[in-house]
């Protein structure tokens, strides 16, 4: 957006100076007739260009940010282009740590035993300092702490691996992009919501895991393993749902694209 900006400022500039220049009696030709001839020859120089140019090196931004006396976590993320991989692992005494190429601005509140972080990408980052992939997110959260996750996607890839953590409640919200998602394995009780746009969403849903599953599609193709969830009217939901130690309360919202829950 930031590049399609710069180019249409540049042919707005060019226009105005072929104006000034025929209102000054300098030139002694069909202004307008100019305009679009010189408007296409930049674009063939603006395309030519962004080929040949090389992107300045990314920002890598490390950040880590320790649990204290934290018993509960809240994390909000709004990632925009580019990949974003979640998953377990950080060091047991941290909420999460990670590398996020393009950098992050984060901000960590605490109320009471709770620690709440909201993570976005700097809203000044240039666009040739990303190159073809964006901002690039790698992220592993505490295994041990009850976790509510709510992330926002743009035209990304992401890998949200989740089956090694104690989450609570997880919302995505997702445009054009694609998503892998693994679900807790051992969370006890998780309620997850996804909504998708234009978008490719494939589901994991752990062995030993029971769920209960509601969709509402516009056109996407709906694929979901009726053998270990079976269809009940328009809900899924496993037999053994009520009695599982491990239970998932899933609800897909989506528009155009395929959604693929095993």
């Amino acid at each position: 957006m930031r590049k399609n900006s710069i180019f249409w400022g540049l042919v707005i500039i060019i226009a105005g100076i072929f104006l000034l220049l025929d209102n000054m009696g300098v030139l002694r030709v069909n202004v307008w007739g100019l305009i679009w001839p010189a408007a296409i020859i930049l674009l063939g120089i603006w395309f030519i260009w962004g080929r040949l140019s090389k992107p300045a090196e990314a920002v890598v931004q490390e950040l880590t940010i320790p649990l204290e006396n934290a018993t509960s976590a809240s994390i909000t993320i709004k990632h925009g282009a580019g990949r974003l991989n979640l998953h377990g692992g950080s060091s047991p005494i941290d909420l999460l740590s990670g590398s996020f190429t393009g950098g992050v601005i984060q901000t960590t509140n605490r109320i009471g035993n709770q620690i709440q972080v909201e993570m976005h990408p700097p809203s000044d980052q240039p666009w040739n300092t990303l190159g073809n992939e964006g901002f690039k997110w790698d992220v592993s959260f505490n295994e041990t702490m009850p976790i509510n996750f709510s992330l926002q996607t743009g035209a990304s890839e992401s890998q949200i691996d989740l089956s090694q953590l104690k989450v609570d409640n997880f919302k995505l919200e997702t445009g054009a992009s694609s998503s892998q998602i693994t679900m807790p394995a051992v969370a006890g009780m998780t309620r997850a919501q996804v909504k998708s746009g234009v978008s490719g969403v494939k589901i994991a849903i752990p062995q030993g895991v029971a769920a209960q599953i509601h969709v509402t599609s516009g056109l996407a193709g709906i694929h979901i393993d009726e053998n270990r969830f079976p269809r009940f009217g328009n809900d899924y939901r496993s037999p053994d749902y009520d009695n599982a130690s491990n239970r998932l309360d899933l609800s897909i919202e989506t528009g155009v694209g395929d959604v693929d829950v095993l």
